[in-house]
């Protein structure tokens, strides 16, 4: 298996998903390849029956070199059950209409969806139904209905409501509208 050294928790997660399902894969591979080879065998057919041989070898090498690298990768990022990962079992999902005056803007919402999938060990799927049925409230929700994969999901959500300059500029004007601090430089400093 060749894929990217994943930068995140979650990444790492989607990452095994596809490693599991490419496990399965290999497996029937593997069976079909034994079966044929035995054919070969039966047919008197040494050199093919060899040659299939080898390549289930190969397979199965490659495989374990596959699964050790997953493994190295799930242990540097805590996945593997031997680093206790927080207690979040009381802790909600975060949740975002896409409003400019969300509490999450698309970036903070993103990052807590996040640490919450990847902490409670959702699968692709079980993100896809607590992103669209949980989290994304409003206009989010609605445009985010067709989509299938969380990657999908999430392109649309910064298309539509993770422009930077647009939220920059709804937080200069939040902050505007605190007003000025008055009275004497100690309250000035403490009301900053």
């Amino acid at each position: 298996m060749s894929a990217s050294h994943p930068e995140s928790d979650v990444e790492c997660q989607h990452q095994d998903s596809k490693m599991k399902a490419l496990i399965e894969k290999s497996k029937t591979v593997e069976r079909r390849a034994t079966d044929l080879k035995n054919d070969a065998v039966s047919a008197r057919l040494i050199n093919q029956a060899r040659m299939l041989d080898s390549s289930i070898i190969d397979l199965q090498d490659n495989m374990a070199d596959s699964k050790e690298k997953m493994n190295d990768i799930e242990i540097e990022f805590g996945l593997d059950g031997s680093t206790r990962q927080p207690d979040v079992s009381g802790r909600k999902p975060p949740k975002s209409s896409g409003d400019l005056h969300d509490y999450h803007d698309y970036f903070s919402f993103k990052k807590e969806f996040e640490l919450y999938v990847a902490a409670k060990k959702f699968s692709i799927q079980d993100q896809v139904n607590v992103l669209k049925h949980t989290c994304l409230q409003g206009t989010a929700r609605n445009t985010s209905r067709e989509f299938a994969t969380p990657d999908e999901i999430w392109g649309n959500l910064r298309l539509t409501f993770g422009n930077p300059r647009i939220l920059f500029t709804a937080k200069v004007e939040g902050i505007r509208t605190l007003g000025s601090c008055h009275g004497t430089y100690q309250q000035c400093r403490d009301c900053a």
